[in-house]
C-alpha cells in the first residue's frame, strides 16, 4: 500500500505527463486535471509573452507553449514570472526561423514583466549628486533601480516590439533595418516605459551594473564617446534609472 507522499508524487507525474499509462492507472478522469494544468501554464506564458503571440499567432504560440510547459515546470507557486527560459526555448523551434527577431522580442516581453513586478524603491534625484563633493562623486557606487532593465537586441527587435506589443495595434507595414538596438525599461508613475538608449548610455549602464564607480564608468565611456558626460548622466537620472543612494565610506574618507 502506497503512502500519501508516494501517491502524490505518482499523481503529479500523471498530471504533468499525459500518456496512456496515466489513463490506465487513474482512468479517463485524469484528463481533466491534465488539461487544467496545461491550460494554466499556457495562459501564464500568454500573459507574459503577448508580443510573441501576436507575431506568430495563437495556434502556433499555444503549440510551442505546451511543449515548453512539459519541459519547464514552475519553480514557484505563483505563475506571475513563469517562463524565464522561454526566450531561449524559442531558439530550439525550427518553425521560428522565419522570425529572426522572435527571441529578442521575447526577452523584451520578459523585461516588461520583471519591471512590472519589481519592488518599489526610492529613485535617485539629481539633487543628491549635486550635494556631493567631486571626490565623493568619483568613488560613488550607483545601483540600478529594481524596476530598471537594460537590453541590447539585434534585428531591430525593439522597434518590432514597440509596434506590436498589445494593446498597440500592429502596423500594416513596418520597415526595420535589422540594426542592433539598446533599450531601457523603467516604471514611471505606475507605467512601464521603454526608451531607446545610445551606445554610450548602454555602455555606461553596463559598467555601473558590473560594479564600476561613477567616476570610472564616466571616464571609460568618455574615452570612446567624448561628446557624452554630464548630459548623459542627467538624462539617465531623469528617466529614473538609479536607486537612491548615499556616499559610501570610500567616498567619505
Amino acid at each position: 500500500m502506497s503512502t500519501l507522499a508516494e501517491f502524490q508524487d505518482s499523481f503529479r507525474l500523471a498530471v504533468l505527463h499525459p500518456d496512456l499509462l496515466a489513463k490506465q492507472q487513474y482512468g479517463a478522469g485524469i484528463g481533466v486535471y491534465q488539461n487544467t494544468v496545461a491550460k494554466g501554464l499556457i495562459d501564464a506564458l500568454r500573459a507574459n509573452y503577448p508580443t510573441v503571440e501576436r507575431l506568430v499567432g495563437t495556434e502556433w504560440f499555444d503549440s510551442v507553449a505546451r511543449r515548453y510547459s512539459l519541459e519547464q515546470l514552475p519553480e514557484q507557486p505563483s505563475l506571475n514570472l513563469y517562463g524565464l527560459s522561454f526566450p531561449d526555448f524559442l531558439l530550439t523551434i525550427e518553425s521560428a526561423e522565419p522570425f529572426p527577431y522572435l527571441t529578442a522580442v521575447a526577452q523584451l516581453d520578459r523585461c516588461w514583466t520583471e519591471v512590472f513586478f519589481a519592488p518599489e524603491a526610492p529613485v535617485l534625484r539629481a539633487a543628491i549628486l549635486q550635494a556631493l563633493s567631486p571626490e565623493q562623486l568619483q568613488h560613488l557606487q550607483l545601483q540600478l533601480h529594481p524596476a530598471t532593465r537594460v537590453k541590447q537586441v539585434a534585428h531591430s527587435a525593439a522597434t518590432v516590439w514597440q509596434h506590436n506589443r498589445p494593446p498597440a495595434l500592429p502596423p500594416e507595414s513596418l520597415e526595420v533595418t535589422g540594426d542592433v538596438e539598446f533599450v531601457l525599461f523603467t516604471r514611471r508613475n505606475g507605467a512601464i516605459v521603454l526608451d531607446f538608449l545610445s551606445c554610450a548610455e548602454h555602455e555606461f549602464l553596463r559598467l555601473i551594473s558590473a560594479g564600476s564607480s561613477l567616476g570610472d564608468a564616466l571616464l571609460a565611456v568618455l574615452a570612446s564617446h567624448p561628446d557624452t558626460g554630464a548630459v548623459m548622466l542627467a538624462r539617465l537620472i531623469s528617466l529614473g534609472v538609479f536607486q537612491s543612494c548615499t556616499a559610501g565610506p570610500a567616498a567619505e574618507s
